[in-house]
């Protein structure tokens, strides 16, 4: 197999693994998926919004400026509106006894 068929090949094998984990990988997504809803439904709607477009999990594909235009301010105020909400999720978290 040459290089760029290996590379392929690997690609395809990493994207497979991907759709389809085995099992212990599968729990370890299910359980992950799980710790961040909990965390963002406790959350107020402000930092959930930033959350969601941030990190895409409601399907948008704004930028951290145009996230700001919606919600009429700064690029850089929404990366602190951001860091701000990573925290508050990640004490959630750790309330819950979830993480330490």
């Amino acid at each position: 197999m040459d290089t760029i068929q290996r590379d392929n090949y690997h690609t395809l094998n990493a994207t497979l693994s991907e759709i389809n984990p085995n099992p212990e990988t599968a729990l370890l997504i299910r359980e992950r998926d799980f710790l961040l809803y909990t965390a963002l439904q406790s959350l107020p709607d402000r930092d959930q919004y930033v959350l969601e477009k941030c990190f895409r999990l409601d399907g948008s594909d704004l930028s951290l400026r145009k996230i700001g235009e919606t919600m009429h301010v700064s690029a850089t105020r929404v990366g602190q509106l951001r860091d701000k909400a990573l925290g508050r999720a990640k004490n959630k978290i750790i309330s819950l006894g979830l993480m330490s």
